[in-house]
Protein backbone atom coordinates (compact mmCIF):
# COMPACT_ATOMS: atom_id res chain seq x y z
CA UNK A 1 0.00 0.00 0.00
CA UNK A 2 1.63 3.10 -1.20
CA UNK A 3 1.20 6.11 0.90
CA UNK A 4 0.03 9.63 -0.68
CA UNK A 5 2.97 12.04 -0.77
CA UNK A 6 2.58 15.70 -0.50
CA UNK A 7 5.17 18.63 -2.26
CA UNK A 8 4.44 20.34 1.22
CA UNK A 9 4.86 17.55 3.11
CA UNK A 10 8.87 17.08 4.09
CA UNK A 11 11.36 13.82 2.79
CA UNK A 12 10.86 11.01 5.08
CA UNK A 13 14.03 10.28 6.97
CA UNK A 14 15.74 7.21 6.13
CA UNK A 15 16.04 4.42 8.61
CA UNK A 16 19.89 2.53 8.55
CA UNK A 17 21.26 0.17 10.00
CA UNK A 18 24.01 -2.58 8.90
CA UNK A 19 24.62 -6.25 9.73
CA UNK A 20 25.37 -7.67 13.37
CA UNK A 21 29.01 -7.87 13.86
CA UNK A 22 31.98 -5.47 14.36
CA UNK A 23 32.85 -4.25 11.35
CA UNK A 24 36.63 -4.43 10.37
CA UNK A 25 38.90 -2.74 7.39
CA UNK A 26 38.62 -3.74 4.37
CA UNK A 27 35.65 -6.18 4.47
CA UNK A 28 32.51 -5.52 3.41
CA UNK A 29 29.74 -4.14 5.20
CA UNK A 30 26.16 -4.51 4.58
CA UNK A 31 24.51 -1.35 4.67
CA UNK A 32 20.49 -1.63 4.90
CA UNK A 33 18.19 1.22 4.12
CA UNK A 34 14.27 1.38 4.82
CA UNK A 35 12.26 4.10 3.37
CA UNK A 36 7.96 4.17 3.77
CA UNK A 37 6.09 3.18 0.56
CA UNK A 38 5.40 6.23 -0.93
CA UNK A 39 3.79 7.35 -4.53
CA UNK A 40 6.64 9.68 -5.22
CA UNK A 41 10.15 8.24 -6.13
CA UNK A 42 12.93 8.63 -3.70
CA UNK A 43 16.21 7.52 -3.73
CA UNK A 44 18.54 7.30 -0.74
CA UNK A 45 22.25 8.87 -0.54
CA UNK A 46 24.83 7.29 1.34
CA UNK A 47 28.12 7.70 2.22
CA UNK A 48 30.98 7.03 4.65
CA UNK A 49 32.16 9.84 6.97
CA UNK A 50 35.49 9.73 9.14
CA UNK A 51 35.03 11.03 12.38
CA UNK A 52 38.60 11.62 13.63
CA UNK A 53 40.08 13.10 10.11
CA UNK A 54 36.60 14.67 9.21
CA UNK A 55 36.76 13.13 5.79
CA UNK A 56 34.62 11.90 3.76
CA UNK A 57 35.78 7.82 3.13
CA UNK A 58 33.34 6.35 0.76
CA UNK A 59 30.58 7.48 -1.59
CA UNK A 60 28.14 9.19 -1.96
CA UNK A 61 26.21 5.96 -3.14
CA UNK A 62 22.90 5.78 -4.23
CA UNK A 63 20.37 3.22 -3.52
CA UNK A 64 17.79 3.24 -6.16
CA UNK A 65 16.41 -0.22 -5.71
CA UNK A 66 14.06 -1.54 -3.58
CA UNK A 67 12.18 -4.11 -2.14
CA UNK A 68 8.93 -4.11 0.01
CA UNK A 69 9.25 -5.84 3.22
CA UNK A 70 5.63 -5.49 4.77
CA UNK A 71 4.52 -2.93 7.21
CA UNK A 72 4.17 -0.40 4.78
CA UNK A 73 8.04 -0.11 3.82
CA UNK A 74 10.49 -1.00 1.19
CA UNK A 75 14.25 -1.55 1.81
CA UNK A 76 17.59 -1.35 -0.39
CA UNK A 77 20.58 -3.20 0.54
CA UNK A 78 24.57 -2.10 -0.73
CA UNK A 79 27.84 -4.18 0.12
CA UNK A 80 30.29 -0.87 1.27
CA UNK A 81 33.64 -1.45 2.26
CA UNK A 82 35.68 0.72 5.05
CA UNK A 83 39.01 1.98 3.64
CA UNK A 84 42.41 1.87 5.79
CA UNK A 85 42.00 4.92 7.96
CA UNK A 86 39.29 4.98 9.44
CA UNK A 87 38.87 3.81 13.10
CA UNK A 88 35.69 5.72 13.89
CA UNK A 89 33.27 6.00 11.33
CA UNK A 90 29.77 7.52 10.62
CA UNK A 91 27.19 5.73 7.99
CA UNK A 92 25.29 9.15 6.90
CA UNK A 93 22.36 9.39 4.76
CA UNK A 94 19.68 11.09 3.16
CA UNK A 95 16.09 10.85 1.24
CA UNK A 96 15.83 12.58 -2.24
CA UNK A 97 13.21 13.08 -3.91
CA UNK A 98 13.87 12.62 -7.79
CA UNK A 99 11.68 15.23 -9.50
CA UNK A 100 12.06 18.04 -7.32
CA UNK A 101 15.93 17.74 -5.70
CA UNK A 102 14.23 17.80 -2.35
CA UNK A 103 16.47 16.39 0.44
CA UNK A 104 15.35 14.80 3.76
CA UNK A 105 17.41 15.44 7.52
CA UNK A 106 20.36 13.24 7.27
CA UNK A 107 20.63 9.86 8.93
CA UNK A 108 23.76 8.47 10.97
CA UNK A 109 24.73 5.81 12.74
CA UNK A 110 28.06 5.33 14.77
CA UNK A 111 30.60 2.50 14.28
CA UNK A 112 33.72 1.48 15.95
CA UNK A 113 36.15 -0.11 13.12
CA UNK A 114 38.62 -2.88 14.20
CA UNK A 115 41.92 -3.03 12.49
CA UNK A 116 42.49 -5.80 10.20
CA UNK A 117 44.75 -8.75 11.43
CA UNK A 118 48.00 -8.00 10.01
CA UNK A 119 49.07 -10.64 7.63
CA UNK A 120 50.97 -13.72 9.27
CA UNK A 121 54.65 -14.94 7.05
CA UNK A 122 55.76 -18.23 7.39
CA UNK A 123 59.01 -18.20 9.28
CA UNK A 124 61.82 -19.47 6.91
CA UNK A 125 63.48 -22.62 8.21
CA UNK A 126 62.61 -22.37 11.66
CA UNK A 127 63.38 -25.83 12.87
CA UNK A 128 67.07 -25.56 11.77
CA UNK A 129 69.70 -24.56 14.17
CA UNK A 130 72.65 -21.81 13.60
Amino acid sequence: MRVRYSRRDSNPQPRIDRTAGTPNRRRSILIRARLPELSARIYIKLWIYDRQNQALLDGPRWLTDFLPIGDGNVEGMVNLTVPYGGLDVQFEAIAVEVETDRESYKTAIERRIVPAAPPTLPLENSSRQR
